[in-house]
């Protein structure tokens, strides 16, 4: 595997040469362009799979299929499809992207019939949920753990699976008896936009209860309290970010929602016992 850094990149990285662990996966990438920036037109060989984290883009294809990708849109184009972007926000644009072989994924899962039921292109809006699946991926793929391959093979079946259920079964089609539906949907906000500074009301009439009743479920249900949960979730992506990128603490700190870089080092002391330098410095 060879991690490059692209013409044009801001940061981040494009991981390619990705057969010597399984040869399922082409190239991974999470990337951000510098705003207004623009990818000339190109095919590939194999699937695309992108995630839209941040700033807007604009996708077109050679057949004049057009897609605005905002933060949580999935953007899904086959073999040999003459495509290109262009990112039109202000602010740079974040991407994550995964290149792989649909047939080797369809061959170890006939049953999920994945020629039928994913277009050779389309897009997903408002698939925050997915964000996770994507990282996963970019995780096995860049981090060498036991049983590398085999994880990362597992990794990318899950991300065409949740692709596929997301076009199949919109999310709120789904129900679980396991949580209260408003925890559910906090989980979910959490999870996906812990970017975002939320406080418990604006969470609470997101998910459509009141402020005292929506703290008393999350804790009953996930056995913590809200703020927790979110930090959570704010210093997993940190402990990426740490790990797989080059970005200063102070970046990372603002791309995982921590206003300033002292509250930040706080959090990741009280949940791993080490600061962000520490940690880096373990894992690198």
């Amino acid at each position: 595997m060879k991690l490059l850094h692209q013409n044009g990149m801001i940061s981040g990285f494009w991981a390619t040469e990705m057969d010597r662990l399984i040869p399922d996966i082409v190239d991974c990438s999470d990337i951000r362009h510098p705003s207004r920036g623009r990818v000339g037109p190109h095919f590939h060989r194999h699937w695309e799979f992108y995630y839209q984290v941040a700033g807007i883009g604009h996708h077109y294809s050679m057949g004049g299929s057009e897609f605005i990708l905002k933060p949580g849109t999935i953007y899904c184009v086959g073999p040999h499809i003459n495509h290109w972007h262009e990112h039109t926000s202000n602010e740079p644009a974040h991407v994550l992207s995964v290149g792989f072989d649909l047939a080797a994924v369809a061959a170890r899962h006939p049953d999920w019939d994945l020629f039928r039921q994913l277009a050779p292109i389309f897009s997903i809006d408002n698939a925050h949920h997915l964000e996770r699946s994507f990282t996963r991926v970019l995780e096995e793929a860049t981090v060498a753990l036991n049983h590398q391959s085999a994880a990362l093979r597992l990794a990318l079946d899950m991300l065409v699976l949740d692709v596929m259920r997301a076009v199949t079964q919109p999310l709120n089609s789904r129900s679980s008896v396991a949580r209260h539906p408003a925890v559910l949907r906090a989980i979910h906000l959490l999870e996906t936009r812990f970017r975002e500074p939320w406080t418990l009301n604006e969470i609470a009439a997101h998910v459509g209860i009141s402020r005292a009743h929506l703290a008393k479920l999350f804790q009953q249900d996930t056995g913590i309290p809200v703020h927790k949960f979110l930090n959570k979730a704010r210093i997993s992506r940190a402990e990426h970010l740490l790990r797989n990128s080059e970005l200063s603490c102070e970046s990372i700190a603002v791309e995982c929602g921590f206003g300033i870089i002292q509250h930040f080092s706080r959090a990741f002391k009280i949940h791993t016992g080490m600061t962000p330098i520490q940690f880096r410095r373990k894992h690198r």
